[in-house]
């Protein structure tokens, strides 16, 4: 006969927080580390020659930047300062999803480094490997939305005391190790793999100056090139200067329409605008009459832009070349080109 369906697997155990290894813990996030928030400071306490101050903006992929904006002339507690065990979460934020954004504390540039109020610092205690407890912030097994309180200004503020008694799972520290080396090991890969992206970037973009200054010839022949003076600058004497309008037949706000999981028809959003094409990993779905359908069916040739985001985003463009029906929201501007003077690749 089987086992039954609710018997405990051998090694394993039932726990608050789920089924856990036999000799793993569940302790409150407050009894492995300390938490503190930063410091706050007067403008008139601000000093170039003071204590640089760690903010949020410091706080990118999972490192510390420590080209620091803020220094301060005020006494600042020891308990303040930042050590090279430590992490730090964002504390606050107008995107739920941002709060608990964590880095981790590298060798340290200065003598004194604090932090700002709207960062917390977890300190590791004895019984957690640092690493540990880093991948365990950083990989969401903490809930930090759960752990925030929003205020009367929108932002959604972390709650120290919320967030010491969170429970997680706590292995031997042997393991404990061992869980960091392998996530370290992938996070080292990752990384390596965004350096050769931001290396391909570059390329790329090194390469467009060429191609839209002297045309489509090898670097070694471009004395070769005869180029003439434009409004825009020096191009290819056969190349012509034509405003933008010319090459477009038309331009084309997007739907207004929420998309969900359930729908007939793909809806295109800002973050399906990967890198010059269009990325259908994470595709929302509408209902349409067909007369909508027609009106903003998207056709091979089209670009799509950001009209709204970021300084950085707004703007960020791909080409659709896509088969199948697919129509964009609102948050994009489609461009109808004109085909007779452009050609799709």
């Amino acid at each position: 006969m089987g086992k039954e369906k609710n018997e405990m697997m051998e090694g394993y155990k039932e726990t608050e927080i789920g089924v856990l290894p036999a000799d793993w813990e569940v302790v409150r996030l407050g009894e492995i580390a300390l938490l503190i928030r930063g410091i706050s400071w007067k403008k008139n306490e601000e000093a170039s020659n003071g204590i640089p101050v760690i903010a949020i903006p410091n706080i990118n992929n999972g490192k510390v930047d420590y080209n620091v904006r803020y220094r301060i002339a005020k006494k600042v507690s020891a308990i303040k300062l930042l050590s090279s065990n430590d992490i730090l979460l964002v504390g606050s934020s107008g995107s739920i999803e941002n709060v608990g954004r964590t880095a981790m504390i590298s060798e340290l540039p200065f003598e004194k480094t604090t932090f700002a109020s709207f960062l917390v610092k977890l300190a590791p205690l004895e019984k957690v490997n640092r690493y540990f407890l880093y991948f365990l912030c950083n990989g969401r097994i903490i809930d930090f939305g759960a752990c925030s309180k929003r205020a009367a200004d929108g932002k959604y503020n972390l709650q120290i005391e919320t967030l010491k008694d969170y429970l997680i799972p706590l292995p031997p520290l042997s393991e404990q190790r061992r869980i960091a080396h392998v996530l370290s090991t992938i996070q080292r890969a990752i990384e390596l793999q965004d350096k050769v992206i931001s290396a391909l970037r570059e390329l790329k973009k090194s390469l467009m100056r060429h191609l839209f200054t002297y045309g489509p010839v090898p670097v070694d022949q471009i004395d070769r090139v005869p180029l003439k003076e434009t409004e825009i600058g020096m191009v290819p004497e056969h190349w012509e200067v034509v405003r933008l309008g010319e090459t477009i037949i038309n331009t084309q706000y997007g739907l207004s329409l929420r998309g969900s999981t359930n729908g007939k028809y793909p809806i295109l959003r800002m973050n399906n605008l990967i890198e010059g094409s269009i990325n259908t990993s994470d595709l929302q779905y509408v209902n349409l009459e067909l007369e909508q359908l027609e009106r903003f069916r998207l056709n091979k040739g089209d670009i799509l832009f950001n009209r709204t985001n970021s300084f950085e985003l707004v703007g960020k463009t791909s080409l659709f070349a896509l088969e199948g029906d697919f129509v964009f929201a609102s948050y994009l501007i489609r461009i109808i080109t004109n085909m007779s003077i452009l050609t799709l690749i």
